[in-house]
């Protein structure tokens, strides 16, 4: 059988995990078929990615201006802020 742990042709450590090796796991569990496995996986994924700190401290959110805006338009403060989105990429959007 090919393959097995103590396979000579395996490399002896584990690879770097380079940013380009990184972008395609991700591609290959974002293509998956839904399912448990690809779920735990996705999960395991994100737990090991580093975690990113911002370099200043974060600006207080003006409630009442997002309010006012949201009224302005004609829409709930929720879907202003979906609007908005995040300062975060979602590494797992498509």
């Amino acid at each position: 059988m090919s393959g097995l742990p103590n396979d000579p042709r395996l490399p002896s450590e584990a690879p770097e995990l380079t940013p380009e090796l990184r972008d395609y796991v991700l591609a290959c569990l974002r293509a998956a078929r839904p399912s448990r496995l690809r779920t735990q996986a996705i999960d395991a994924f994100a737990r090991t990615m580093p975690r990113t700190t911002p370099t200043s401290p974060l600006a207080p959110v003006d409630w009442d201006g997002l309010e006012t805006e949201a009224v302005r338009r004609g829409i709930t403060l929720a879907e202003l802020i979906a609007e908005l989105g995040s300062d975060d990429p979602d590494p797992f959007s498509v």
